[in-house]
């Protein structure tokens, strides 16, 4: 039988892989296509000149809700089954690019250290990921979470359950937002939204599908923990299992009434007004956004400041200015998003309001408590100031001011050799701890799992589980020390007895930190058979005889069929 594989690229609406049979087992690709007046392909040819029959070439796809490609049109107009024998795997164009990843089910996770960009304090945010499940069985899948102490944030898959992860280390409000949601094998787009002083709200592929109160939890969510994609915070009891193929984190809450961020929540790339958000605070302040320092303000005569930075203002008349900041914004652009959050107190008379003296924007009046006030930069007015609407006083302290928009962002032109980068410019990279991209080709030799194995204990770790779809022929593992292994001894292998692929090999050639070498079975007369390891099958290392450091990365090879 002749077989052809055949990808067509710029051509068509949709990127499909088709394969079929014809009659002298002559394998062949496509080389050419002849196109008639009206641009249509009227023949395709192969490269051992057989003409390739049109009804076997995929030239459109139609989308489901999710995504999904629900239909394909073949170059002569009649309908391809998808579920033919002539089509391998149809999926969207993003799963086929070089920036998905895809996890086990067991110990893959991407993470990111804790710093004050993952941070969201008492704010409103967003999360957002794009995730297709290998499981709807697994009690608790978590997706994202940043957490310590019994305090954070997250997103969890429970069965096909989405779930909130959200606690303030007084008040959990973590509970389901999404029933029967998920099915395997689909692509899910996700955005949940988390308005502190109301409702989170959950949407895949833009449509609303479930809310939850989260108003009670309004402490700050702060917390030491790093952001975690594809298990829970420091550990890995939770794993998610499946493919993840991009993630963003805002620090607002996205909005249906707002055309850009309804983009967003659609799906889209994040427009410029939010590009460059930066959870530092804007103006040099002391960490906990006093208003001490003369550098930093300019009192006209209004307004005093105590031993602990708390600003004091009187005003006797409507429109007097308690506080001018001066040349502290020549660097914000117009056209972008800023928050401002100040803590008010001993409100007395006519409200005060905040202002900028020559940008046009305006606070609502400020009320005793927490002000929050979100605005867009209108003009490059320099000056920033506190008004009076009236007479009476007020106290201000706790004043932050803050880019909004998106702080994290993970896209699929983001991926590198060992993790995720950051769009947004924050620097909050991602490291790669076991999941891999999923670029995988058929065929050759494959980079497939990065792990970190210690050799200071004896025990198993698991290297892989084969994903699905595949079977897979190790090759070799590559060992980068991390300390002196001394006479510590490793097999590889299915889980089991870890040493089908690789007997065992004393690592006493890793003497320093850096050192590598290459481990595979090594034919005598006689080459050795590989083992092909099915769909699902874990590979482990074990560790024997330990003697060694604790990280130590193991990069494993083989060739997937």
């Amino acid at each position: 039988m002749k077989k052809f594989s055949l990808t067509l690229l710029a051509l068509f609406t949709a990127l499909v892989i088709v394969s079929g049979s014809f009659a002298d087992g002559i394998t062949i690709q496509a080389r050419g296509a002849k196109k008639g007046v009206n641009n249509d392909i009227t023949s395709m040819t192969g490269l051992d000149n057989d003409g390739i029959p049109l009804a076997k070439v995929a030239n459109a796809a139609s989308d489901g809700a999710n995504g999904d490609i629900t239909s394909l049109t073949a170059l002569d107009g009649s309908d391809l089954d998808i579920n033919s024998g002539y089509l391998i795997k149809a999926q969207n164009l993003s799963d086929m690019k070089n920036a998905n990843f895809w996890f086990d089910l067991a110990n893959d996770s991407l993470t990111a250290e804790d710093n004050i960009n993952l941070d969201v304090r008492a704010d409103d945010f967003s999360l957002g990921i794009k995730i297709k499940p290998d499981s709807i069985t697994t009690a608790n899948q978590f997706i994202i979470n940043k957490e310590a102490g019994g305090i954070g944030y997250g997103l969890e898959q429970r069965l096909n359950d989405l779930w909130i992860r959200f606690d303030d280390g007084t008040t959990d409000v973590s509970a389901i937002i999404g029933t029967d949601i998920f099915l395997v094998g689909v692509s899910y787009d996700i955005v949940v939204t988390f308005d502190r002083d109301g409702n989170a709200t959950a949407y895949i592929g833009g449509a609303s599908v479930g809310t939850v109160d989260i108003s009670s939890a309004n402490l700050s969510l702060d917390n030491a923990g790093a952001f975690t994609i594809g298990t829970e915070t420091g550990g890995t009891t939770k794993p998610f299992g499946g493919i993840i193929s991009k993630a963003r984190l805002d620090n607002i809450c996205l909005l249906k009434s707002d055309p850009e961020q309804e983009a967003i929540i659609n799906g889209a790339v994040t427009p410029y007004v939010y590009v460059g958000a930066n959870q530092s605070n804007k103006i040099i302040l002391q960490a906990d956004g006093d208003f001490s320092g003369g550098n930093n303000w300019y009192d006209n005569g209004m307004a005093t400041f105590d031993s602990t930075g708390d600003l004091t203002v009187t005003s006797n008349a409507s429109g007097q200015t308690a506080l001018i900041v001066s040349n502290k914004f020549t660097y914000f652009s117009p056209g972008q998003k800023y928050r401002i959050v100040v803590e008010a107190s001993a409100l007395s008379g006519d409200p005060f309001v905040l202002d900028f003296s020559t940008g046009g924007q305006t606070s609502p009046g400020l009320v005793d408590g927490y002000n929050v006030w979100e605005f867009t930069r209108g003009s490059l007015g320099n000056n920033f100031e506190v008004k009076s609407t009236g007479t009476g006083g007020i106290t201000l302290d706790n004043f932050w001011m803050t880019k909004t928009g998106n702080i994290a962002s993970y896209e699929q032109d983001g991926v590198i050799a060992g993790g995720w980068v950051d769009g947004s410019g924050n620097g909050n990279n991602l490291v790669l701890l076991g999941c891999r991209p999923t670029n995988l080709v058929r065929g050759i030799e494959n980079l497939l799992s990065i792990t970190n194995v210690a050799f200071n204990s004896d025990a198993d770790t698991v290297l892989l589980t084969v994903p699905p779809w595949y079977s897979a022929r190790l090759t070799k593992a590559i060992i980068v020390a991390g300390a002196n292994a001394n006479s510590t001894d490793i097999t590889i292998g299915q889980n089991g007895a870890e040493s089908d692929f690789l007997p065992t090999n004393q690592m006493d050639n890793l003497d320093t930190d850096g050192d590598v070498v290459i481990v595979k079975p090594i034919p005598n007369t006689t080459p050795l058979q590989l083992q092909t390891y099915a769909a699902g099958t874990v590979i482990e290392m074990n560790v024997a005889n330990q003697a060694g450091g604790a990280t130590n990365t193991v990069y494993l090879y083989g060739i997937l069929n």
